[in-house]
């Protein structure tokens, strides 16, 4: 009889320590599944932020060039205005004078360069 109480004892403690170790794997897998659907979710939140992002700026760099163009068609048109009309009206120098034209018309590619440099290391980036 203190034999199968000793076996019963054994047995029952072997299971107990099956059930522990059964517990704890669940608990892992728990844990491991709730970090897969943060990670997921954050993944999906992630993929959302950078479409939003690079939708406007594809829009910025897409036009750009546009910009450019149209630009250098100006200053190349107020170039001519000048070269023509090399006294202007009072008003017309003084508005000259107010905007900084030679410098903007020097300026103004660079900084339109550098706009489609910054654009083309988002979408790299994003």
């Amino acid at each position: 009889m203190a034999a199968e109480i000793q076996n019963s004892t054994d047995a029952l403690h072997q299971n107990q320590k099956q059930l522990k170790q059964a517990l704890y794997n669940l608990k892992q897998t728990q844990a491991q599944l709730i970090h897969s659907e943060k990670m997921s979710s954050l993944g999906q939140l992630v993929a959302g932020i950078a479409h939003e992002i690079n939708n406007p700026v594809n829009f910025i760099h897409a036009n750009l060039s546009y910009v450019n163009d149209y630009s250098l068609d100006l200053l190349k048109l107020i170039h001519l205005y000048q070269q023509h009309y090399p006294n202007p009206e009072v008003e017309i120098a003084e508005q000259t004078e107010e905007v900084e034209l030679d410098f903007l018309a020097e300026d103004l590619p660079n900084i339109l360069n550098s706009m489609k440099v910054g654009t083309e290391r988002i979408s790299k980036i994003v």
